[in-house]
C-alpha cells in the first residue's frame, strides 16, 4: 500500500467520513431517524461555535428520541462494532440504561459532513426552544404577550419538524411544560382571533349579499316602472291618434255644415225669385222658406256640433301631451334608478372581490412553503389593489401579507 492508495480512499479525512456513512447507510429508515436524534444528543456547539462532545446516558438518549433502549443499543452497536470504533464504550462492553455513550473523538464532528449538518440543525433547534422558553417566562411574569405571526408560525414549524420531548427540552431549559403550554396558548389565541376575523368577514359578505339583493329588487322595480311608462307612452300615442281622427271628423262636419248653409242660401234665393215671379207659388215659396229656415237651423246645429267636436279634440290633444310628458318623466326616473342599481351592483361586486383578496392574504399565512406563501400574498395584494375603492382605508391583512412576501423575497435574494 503506497500514497496512491491513500489518496484513492480520499485521505484520512474522507476515509473517516466514508466509514461513518457506511454505518449510517446500513440502517433502516426508522433507525436512521434514531441515529440522527442520538448524535444530536451527543454533540453541541461550544462558545466558539465549534462542536464539542456531550456524553449522555443510553436511557436519556432513548427518552430524547422517544424510542426504546433496545433500538438505541442496536444503533450504537453499528457504530462501535470491530473495525468501526466511532462510539464509546468500545465493543464488548455491556450496554444498559446507565451506560454513558460518547463520540470516540471530536475530529468526527469536523470530518463527518452529515454530523456537522445535524449539529447545525440541533443548534438552531435549541436556539428556537430557548427563545420560546424565554418568551414563556416573560409572559408568565406579565412582561410580554403571546406570540403572533410570523414568530408563532416559525415556532409551530419547529415543533412539527423536531417533535421535542421533555427530556430533550430540559437539557436546555428546565421549564419545558411551561414553554409548550405557552406555545399551545399562543396557537389557540391566534386560532380564536382568526375565527373571529373569518366570522366578521362572513358577516360583511352576507351584508353585501343582502344589499345586492335589495339593489336587484330595486332594479326590478325600476324596470317595472320603465315598462309601465312605456305602456303609458303607447296609450298617449293612441289617444293622440284618436284626437287627430276626431279633429278630422270635426273638419268634415264643418265642411258639410258649410255646404248645407250654402244650400240654404240657394234655396232662399229660389224662394225669393218664386215669390217675385208668381203669387200663385206663394204657398210653395213659404214652404220652401220654412224648409230653408230649418236647413239653416240644422246647419247652425251642425256647426255647433263641429265646434264641440273640435273642443273635445283639443282637450284630447292636451291630455295626450300631458300623458307624453308624464311618460317621459317616468322613463327618466326609471333610467336614473337603473343607473343607481348598476352602480350599487358594481360596488357590491367590488366588495366581494376585496373580501376574496383578504381571504387569500389570510390563507397565505397558513402556507408552510414561504415561496407559496409569498406568491399567494402578492396575488392577494394585486387583486385587492385592482378592486379597492379610492376612499377605502388600507387593509392590515392584505398589506401584512404583501410585506411578508416582500421580506421573504429580500431574504432569499443573495
Amino acid at each position: 500500500m503506497d500514497l496512491r492508495h491513500y489518496n484513492a480512499i480520499g485521505t484520512l479525512r474522507e476515509a473517516l467520513s466514508q466509514h461513518a456513512n457506511e454505518a449510517y447507510d446500513s440502517l433502516s429508515k426508522r433507525e436512521k431517524q434514531i441515529c440522527e436524534a442520538m448524535f444530536k444528543a451527543l454533540t453541541e456547539k461550544g462558545s466558539e461555535n465549534q462542536g464539542i462532545r456531550r456524553p449522555t446516558k443510553l436511557g436519556t438518549i432513548a427518552a430524547i428520541a422517544g424510542v426504546s433502549e433496545e433500538e438505541v443499543i442496536r444503533i450504537v452497536e453499528k457504530f462501535r462494532e470491530p473495525g468501526r470504533t466511532l462510539l464509546m464504550p468500545p465493543y464488548g462492553v455491556q450496554l444498559n440504561s446507565d451506560t454513558v455513550i460518547d463520540i470516540s473523538h471530536e475530529s468526527l464532528m469536523r470530518i463527518w459532513i452529515r454530523l456537522k449538518t445535524w449539529l447545525d440543525e440541533e443548534s438552531k433547534s435549541a436556539d428556537m426552544y430557548l427563545k420560546l422558553a424565554e418568551a414563556a417566562e416573560r409572559y408568565q411574569l406579565g412582561r410580554a404577550g403571546l406570540w403572533k405571526m410570523p414568530d408563532l408560525q416559525l415556532a409551530l414549524n419547529w415543533q412539527e419538524e423536531n417533535k421535542p420531548t421533555i427530556v430533550w427540552g430540559q437539557r436546555y431549559n428546565i421549564a419545558f411544560e411551561r414553554t409548550m403550554v405557552f406555545l399551545e396558548t399562543s396557537t389557540r389565541a391566534y386560532q380564536t382571533e382568526q375565527r373571529n376575523k373569518e366570522f366578521l368577514e362572513k358577516r360583511a359578505i352576507k351584508r353585501a349579499r343582502v344589499m345586492a339583493l335589495i339593489l336587484a329588487a330595486a332594479a326590478l322595480i325600476s324596470l317595472f316602472f320603465l315598462v309601465y311608462s312605456y305602456i303609458n307612452l303607447l296609450e298617449s300615442e293612441k289617444q293622440t291618434a284618436l284626437a287627430i281622427e276626431a279633429q278630422a271628423e270635426a273638419d268634415r262636419n264643418a265642411e258639410r255644415a258649410n255646404e248645407q248653409a250654402a244650400e240654404a242660401l240657394r234655396q232662399t234665393a229660389l224662394a225669393q225669385e218664386a215669390q217675385k215671379a208668381t203669387q200663385v207659388a206663394l204657398e210653395d215659396a213659404e214652404a220652401a222658406r220654412k224648409q230653408a229656415d230649418e236647413n239653416a237651423a240644422e246647419a247652425t246645429r251642425q256647426a255647433e256640433v263641429a265646434r264641440l267636436a273640435q273642443l273635445r279634440a283639443e282637450s284630447a290633444q292636451k291630455q295626450a301631451d300631458e300623458n307624453a310628458a308624464e311618460a317621459t318623466r317616468q322613463a327618466e326616473v326609471a333610467r336614473l334608478a337603473q343607473a343607481d342599481a348598476v352602480k350599487a351592483q358594481e360596488n357590491a361586486e367590488r366588495l366581494r372581490f376585496q373580501a376574496i383578496a383578504q381571504s387569500m392574504a389570510i390563507k397565505s399565512t397558513h402556507q408552510r412553503d414561504e415561496q407559496t406563501q409569498g406568491l399567494v400574498a402578492m396575488q392577494a395584494f394585486k387583486f385587492y389593489e385592482e378592486y379597492r375603492a379610492d376612499d377605502k382605508p388600507l387593509n392590515s391583512d392584505i398589506y401584512g401579507g404583501y410585506l411578508r412576501s416582500y421580506a421573504n423575497a429580500l431574504w432569499e435574494t443573495p
